[in-house]
């Protein structure tokens, strides 16, 4: 769980979970899904299995997503790759 400021390099086995007021730099390789939820920031240069935004949550991909990406309604910013499918909220 993040809940303050945290630069993370190098692999994660598990999910990882950026709480409100969480802020993630990560530039390593989560292997299970990064899970963001409201008021959380992540920045991925690295890689992530799966990627979940919460509605009032904030994500920039950068990197690749080797899973799915699912976006409740979030800040979703996609510059990277993404593997598998995006889900985002229908408008």
């Amino acid at each position: 769980m993040i809940s303050g400021v945290r630069v993370k390099f190098g692999k994660t086995d598990a999910d990882v979970l950026v709480t409100r007021g969480g802020k993630l730099l990560a530039g390593g390789f989560i292997a299970g899904t990064l899970t963001v939820e409201s008021g959380g920031y992540a920045h991925i240069l690295g890689m992530v299995g799966g990627l979940v935004v919460e509605q009032g949550a904030r994500a920039k991909l950068r990197g690749t997503c080797t899973g799915d990406v699912t976006n409740h309604g979030g800040d979703l910013t996609i510059s990277g790759i993404v593997n598998g499918t995006l889900h985002e909220p229908k408008h």
